[in-house]
C-alpha cells in the first residue's frame, strides 16, 4: 500500500470514533397544522427573531396571536373549526407568509396561502369519498393566439376510457388570481363530481378547467 493511502486510512480511522461519540442531533420538526378529532387545531412556526406572529384564516375575522416557546417555535390553538376547505397564512411581523410546515398551498398566480381541510361528520360533498372516482389529466397545448405553451386540466368521470357514449362538457373558470389547477387541488371540483354522480344528483361529464390568465 502507498504511504499515502495508508495515511488516509489512519486518519479516518481517528476521525470515526469522534463522530460516533458526537451525533449531531436532528432538529425536532415543527407540526402545523395539528388538527386533532374534535376539529380543534393548533398552529406552529419557528421564528426564533421575530417579535409578533398570529395566524389569519377564513374561519374567523380576528387574526389568532401566537405566543413564542424557549425553543423559538411560536404556537396557538384555533379551537374547533367548522368543517371546510379553508386559506390562512401567518402574519410574521406585519409580513404575510404560507405555513412551511404544511406542503398544501392555494394554486395562484403568487401563493400566498396555505390550505386547511378539515373533512366534515359525515363528510362533506367535496370530501374524499369511498366512490368511484374520475380521473384529472394535465394538458399542455400550442396557444396560436398567445404565441406559446398553455396548459388546462381535464377530468373525466368514471369509466370514460372504456365507454363509447357521448357526454356533456362543462368548462370552468376560475377568478382573478387564481389558476387552472385552484380547481382540484383547493376547491376540489374532481370530488363533488365524483360524490353527485355517485349520489345520482349528476350525469357523468367531462369538465375542462382552464388558465384564464394570457
Amino acid at each position: 500500500m502507498k504511504p499515502h493511502h495508508l495515511l488516509a486510512l489512519i486518519l479516518t480511522a481517528l476521525c470515526l470514533p469522534a463522530f460516533a461519540q458526537n451525533p449531531r442531533p436532528r432538529p425536532v420538526p415543527v407540526v402545523s397544522p395539528e388538527i386533532k378529532d374534535d376539529h380543534s387545531v393548533t398552529f406552529r412556526l419557528k421564528a426564533p427573531n421575530a417579535k409578533e406572529v398570529a395566524v389569519r384564516g377564513q374561519w374567523s375575522k380576528t387574526p389568532l396571536p401566537l405566543t413564542r416557546g424557549d425553543d423559538g417555535v411560536w404556537s396557538a390553538s384555533a379551537g374547533v373549526i367548522n368543517a371546510g376547505i379553508w386559506e390562512y397564512s401567518f402574519v410574521v411581523d406585519g409580513v404575510a407568509m404560507i405555513d412551511p410546515g404544511n406542503p398544501a398551498l392555494k394554486p395562484m398566480r403568487e401563493p400566498r396561502t396555505s390550505i386547511l381541510h378539515i373533512r366534515g361528520n359525515p363528510p362533506k360533498i367535496w370530501d374524499f369519498e369511498d366512490a368511484p372516482h374520475g380521473t384529472v389529466n394535465l394538458h399542455t397545448y400550442n396557444s396560436k393566439s398567445l404565441g406559446r405553451l398553455r396548459e388546462l386540466a381535464v377530468y373525466t368521470p368514471p369509466g370514460y376510457d372504456k365507454s363509447s357514449q357521448s357526454y356533456a362538457t362543462l368548462y370552468l373558470q376560475h377568478g382573478a388570481g387564481d389558476n387552472h389547477a385552484t380547481w382540484t387541488v383547493h376547491g376540489k371540483a374532481h370530488w363533488i363530481i365524483d360524490n353527485l354522480i355517485a349520489a345520482k344528483k349528476a350525469r357523468p361529464m367531462v369538465v375542462v378547467m382552464m388558465d384564464g390568465h394570457a
